[in-house]
């Protein structure tokens, strides 16, 4: 039975990814920073910036699949963003040091990425071989892609995920835009027309079984076929909890004076391409918002 080291396991996807990864018969262990819940048994002690784990943690791990990372839904100071960077990366090259040092033979190592690579364009069907962006998130992705193809080096296949938005119905991205528009105070930010690529939670899950199963390497655009202007998402979720929208746009300057350089977060445009994914054989079974969001 395939063994699975997850980090990040806490977090929204983690959790689902968990639950799923066990339903179909692959054992699970998970790395934590809380060394006091850590049992060494499905959880392991881990802290990244120390240099610390608990290397019983690899013991005949076939694949690890690298979540960990500080949520960029949080205001963007200069510490934090340290914190949004190193999570990511210094946690990653810790990974791979650790792996090397131990001379472990990984069938795979299979890290996240985000849309945020390409950075704020105007382009439709992006493909994984479009250029990066040039704002801090691009940069997040990219140095955050660079240090997980170390593990080509040691001859570990490595297999990346560029994340849309991840959504799910009573967490995340939905949660938050749902909570003002449930109390009649929804807007649209900006214009509304900044295009937003999404994936449902349960495909995402799916989507790394996939990856497992079809052993896939590479980079892989993971979103839905039909990415959503901010505008289509909030009034899809207005209908589907009978409220109005009917407050003015948000303008764009008042979002970037007061959220600063994270406003890129709610102003970025990006619409990628699945096309690579599905000529994979994957079949994204939640297409439709409206279906995600019941």
């Amino acid at each position: 039975m395939p063994i699975v080291l997850l980090t990040g396991a806490s977090g929204m996807v983690g959790k689902a990814l968990k639950l799923q990864l066990t339903t179909q018969g692959l054992t699970v262990r998970s790395l934590i920073r809380n060394q006091e819940k850590a049992d060494g048994i499905h959880t392991f002690y881990w802290n990244y910036a120390k240099e610390e784990m608990d290397l019983n943690a690899l013991k005949d791990v076939d694949y690890i699949i690298h979540l960990s990372g500080a949520t960029v839904s949080k205001r963007w100071t200069f510490d934090y963003k340290k914190e949004i960077y190193d999570s990511r990366i210094m946690s990653t090259d810790f990974l791979f040091k650790t792996i090397q040092k131990e001379k472990l033979r990984l069938k795979k190592f299979i890290c996240v990425s985000g849309s945020g690579f390409y950075g704020d364009t105007q382009l439709q069907n992006i493909t994984e071989t479009s250029p990066s962006g040039n704002d801090f998130l691009a940069m997040v992705c990219r140095d955050w892609e660079t240090a997980a193809q170390q593990f080509n080096s040691i001859k570990i296949p490595v297999c990346i995920l560029r994340l849309g938005v991840v959504m799910s119905p009573n967490e995340g991205f939905i949660k938050t835009v749902s909570a003002p528009i449930k109390w009649f105070v929804g807007a649209d930010l900006g214009t509304g027309q900044q295009m937003i690529p999404w994936i449902g939670l349960h495909d995402l899950c799916r989507l790394f079984i996939h990856v497992i199963d079809k052993n896939l390497v590479g980079i892989y655009n993971a979103a839905s076929s039909h990415p959503m202007t901010l505008e289509a998402i909030d009034k899809a979720i207005a209908k589907h909890y009978h409220r109005p929208l009917w407050l003015p746009n948000i303008p764009a300057w008042l979002l970037k004076k007061v959220l600063g350089e994270m406003s890129l977060i709610v102003l970025g445009s990006c619409a990628t391409s699945n096309a690579k994914t599905k000529n994979t054989g994957f079949e994204f079974l939640a297409e439709s918002f409206e279906k995600t969001l019941e």
